[in-house]
């Protein structure tokens, strides 16, 4: 048996070579492709959004310190952006992740579907009478997947916890700059 997962479509070939028929091609169609597209996005953008920031950080500070505070402002609703997008990236590609596991698991399609050889009817014989046995060597597995998830979750918490250090520089932290101490009387 060979198993080809491909993001736009997952693609199981049964060969079985001690039997007399001939060998067939079932497909498993699923779009697979979006959720890892936007999370690779988001990491590209965060990436370079990362690098931007630090060459003003670095050689512009002083518009960053300035009274008018528009850059701190910016810079917090920029990463309220990236906070937001590796949260629902991460999600979806969850959500991927554990469609493609459905998809490539012999399980769910290797005895029930209609188009396999393998098929099985409700007592558990072969509905194809030339077929002895149909056995899985591997299955593979979505470490590196599952990797990346929590890659991905851990991104978003580290977005969303710089929120607070970037609220405490923006003038909605300070207040406007124009309130004046009040005075005691003496």
């Amino acid at each position: 048996m060979y198993f080809h997962i491909h993001f736009n479509w997952i693609m199981y070939q049964l060969r079985q070579s001690h039997v007399a028929i001939k060998p067939s091609r079932c497909n498993y169609l699923g779009i697979f492709h979006q959720m890892p597209s936007f999370f690779v996005f988001t990491g590209v953008l965060s990436f370079l959004a990362t690098m931007g920031i630090l060459v003003v950080y670095v050689f512009f500070s002083d518009m960053y310190f300035a009274e008018s505070k528009m850059a701190p402002m910016i810079d917090f609703s920029f990463t309220v952006i990236m906070a937001v997008f590796w949260l629902s990236a991460s999600a979806a590609w969850a959500n991927g992740v554990i469609n493609m596991k459905y998809a490539a698991d012999p399980d769910s399609w290797l005895f029930n579907d209609a188009s396999s050889m393998c098929e099985q009817s409700s007592v558990k014989t072969f509905v194809n009478t030339e077929v002895k046995s149909c056995t899985v060597d591997f299955t593979g597995n979505f470490n590196k997947a599952n990797i990346s998830i929590i890659v991905g979750f851990l991104n978003f918490f580290l977005w969303a916890s710089n929120l607070w250090f970037l609220y405490k520089e923006t003038s909605w932290f300070s207040g406007s700059g124009s309130q004046q101490p009040e005075q005691q009387s003496a």
